[in-house]
């Protein structure tokens, strides 16, 4: 049974404690698992490691108080904030690269010109949409640019049809460099 006990300054210490290693293990497991879904395996080992290493202290103090409510609310409350944590980590990295892929029948060179100033190559191909063709265009940018060339694409042509996919990774020939 979960007691609920005023807290006292110990048992604050302790929930708050808990929060902490909570929010660095789930931080921890969030990059980790973003690592294995990039094909990066000794970078998710390691963090595999440590974040493991953190939440057996983290549920070691938790096992000590267990039928305290204040310890169980900074064991959950840590990790819904680590989620977070470790969101907002990964996407400090930027790190990673994005694949856009733009339908424009009317504007695509006028797209193409804008996008020209963010410095990446851009694929210019024929597609067919009902038996008729249409221009596309298609590039891969890194995930910093991501949201300033939307912006440009949907500035040039706001019924662009685009599709935006996370890229693993990307292997250049010899000859393209």
């Amino acid at each position: 049974m979960v007691e609920f006990t005023p807290p006292t300054l110990v048992l604050l210490q302790s929930a708050l404690l808990i929060f902490c290693l909570r929010i660095g293990d789930v931080s921890l497991g969030t990059l980790r698992l973003i690592m294995i879904a990039k094909g990066h395996r000794q970078p998710a080992a390691i963090l595999g490691f440590f974040e493991v290493t953190i939440w057996i202290l983290a549920v070691s103090q938790v096992l000590t108080g267990i039928t305290n409510i204040w310890t169980l609310l900074g064991y959950s409350g840590g990790y819904a904030a680590g989620t977070s944590v470790g969101m907002l980590i990964e996407s400090h990295f930027n790190t990673s690269k994005v694949e856009i892929r733009v339908i424009s029948p009317e504007k695509s060179q006028a797209i193409l010109e804008s996008l020209s100033r963010y410095n990446v190559s851009m694929l210019e191909f024929t597609g067919a949409v009902s038996d008729r063709k249409v221009p596309a265009l298609m590039t891969i940018v890194p995930k910093p640019v991501e949201a300033s060339v939307l912006s440009t694409i949907r500035h040039v042509d706001p019924d662009a049809y685009v599709v935006m996919e996370d890229v693993q990774r990307v292997i250049v020939p010899k000859i393209a460099r």
